[in-house]
């Protein structure tokens, strides 16, 4: 399932709930037409394009949000995140770990042949890493945002400016074919942290609560306004936990 779900502070509304059918589905006519599926959603469609549909048809209505929230699931997709910058929306997505980025001031340079024509394509003058990798010297802040069941929910967050390695593919020389630099975004990160734990500390330490985001606003400081307000973060996280409510729109 693919849902759409506006949320103010830690109160969901959901909006829409789209079924998502894989293509052992959508290659079988005949199976869909005794299921009922309606002809115009046969095709086969990945979860951010449905997500995607859902999004312009949510605008069309006349409903309007401050920032598209979606889990790992369609953050890792460059079209998803790219389509949603060029709609002029502010997101923020979840990624896995490993997804590559390179410094903000990364730089596009022409590299020295050794020998041969000489290069006729820029290359970046710094290898991707990364988003764990990327984070490990960042400052780190604590942050605690409600009282849980049992314990005040408390994490430490860290947010630097990245651009995101989703550019076109290109070969770099011994480090093979890397994406180029895309986009400049917010990577965020956060570590669950125990309620009594009032230091703030300035390393990395990653643990299986760590959790990874790209952020693109159009206002200046937006990174501190995504780790200060942790209540929408929590309430976003909460939302995807549950069956099927994977995509959120925050007002």
């Amino acid at each position: 399932m693919v849902s759409v779900t506006l949320v103010s502070g830690e109160v969901p509304l959901m909006l829409s709930l789209r079924l998502f059918l894989p293509e052992s589905w959508t290659g079988d006519v005949a199976r869909m037409d005794k299921a009922g599926v309606p002809r115009a959603l046969q095709d086969y469609r990945t979860k951010p394009e449905i997500a995607l549909e859902e999004i312009d048809r949510v605008i069309a209505a006349g409903v309007r949000f401050g920032c598209v929230l979606a889990d790992a699931g369609y953050g890792l997709s460059a079209p998803f995140r790219q389509a949603l910058t060029a709609r002029g929306l502010c997101w923020a997505v979840g990624i896995p770990r490993h997804q590559k980025v390179y410094p903000d001031d990364v730089q596009l340079i022409f590299p020295v042949a050794g020998r041969g024509r000489p290069r006729m394509r820029h290359v970046p003058d710094v290898t991707s890493v990364a988003a764990h990798t990327m984070l490990e010297g960042a400052k780190w802040r604590q942050v605690s945002w409600r009282k849980g069941t049992k314990r005040r929910l408390t994490a430490r967050f860290a947010a630097i400016r990245v651009r995101i390695a989703d550019g076109a593919p290109q070969r770099i020389g011994s480090a093979g074919a890397q994406h180029m630099p895309g986009e400049e975004a917010w990577l965020v990160g956060s570590i669950a942290r125990m309620a009594n734990a009032n230091t703030i500390s300035r390393t990395y330490q990653p643990t299986r609560q760590s959790r990874f985001w790209l952020a693109r606003s159009k206002r200046a400081g937006y990174a501190n306004r995504l780790i200060s307000n942790s209540r929408k973060s929590w309430a976003w996280i909460t939302l995807r936990d549950d069956p099927g409510a994977d995509f959120t729109a925050m007002p």
